[in-house]
């Protein structure tokens, strides 16, 4: 998997697992627009 430049050398740790599942995210609206799913860095 790539991750963003942005992350930290060794973020995350070669030794952790790919994550599965749902995951919820507060937005500030009544529908989700694109901005929402960017990371809190970009």
């Amino acid at each position: 998997m790539l991750w963003p430049d942005y992350f930290p050398d060794d973020c995350p740790p070669n030794y952790t697992e790919l994550a599965s599942g749902q995951v919820y995210r507060f937005i500030d609206g009544d529908s989700p627009q694109p901005e929402d799913f960017l990371s809190w860095c970009e």
